[in-house]
């Protein structure tokens, strides 16, 4: 288990895990209407918990390709050791085929809820998805 994960209390993972799902499941908009204080209180509490520990650090990573599935799992899925999987996903749809064009034909006309969580409030605003990937270009 690394440090990082450590300087997080429990209690916050799951208050964390916890409005991600009645994000996901009710919707941010009705969640941020019905606990947005309580929100916005464990925001600042994170925010100081996350600021005590200071400064992160990069950690170097091993890097592998051609690594079997039992070779992963043996030796770094089971002992939660991070290494990043060099090409194990050329072949796959997300390399292939993935793009602002790709995810804008798909999905572009979905409804999607922009907060800025920097400011007192939690200002948001209702946009679809097609609307930000034009904005990126």
């Amino acid at each position: 288990m690394y440090e990082f994960r450590r300087n997080i209390k429990t209690s916050q993972r799951f208050e964390y895990g916890i409005y991600q799902i009645l994000d996901h499941f009710l919707g941010r908009e009705r969640v941020f209407r019905w606990l947005g204080k309580r929100r916005q209180k464990f925001y600042k509490n994170l925010h100081a918990t996350l600021k005590a520990s200071g400064e992160g650090k990069i950690i170097p990573l091993e890097r592998r390709t051609n690594l079997s599935a039992k070779e992963f799992h043996d030796h770094y899925v089971r002992k939660g050791i991070p290494v990043i999987l060099e090409g194990a996903a050329k072949d796959w749809d997300c390399a292939t085929k993935w793009s602002l064009d790709y995810f804008k034909e798909l999905h572009g006309d979905d409804e999607i809820l922009l907060v800025n969580q920097e400011q007192v409030g939690f200002p948001h605003e209702k946009t679809t998805l097609g609307h930000v990937i034009d904005n990126i270009r």
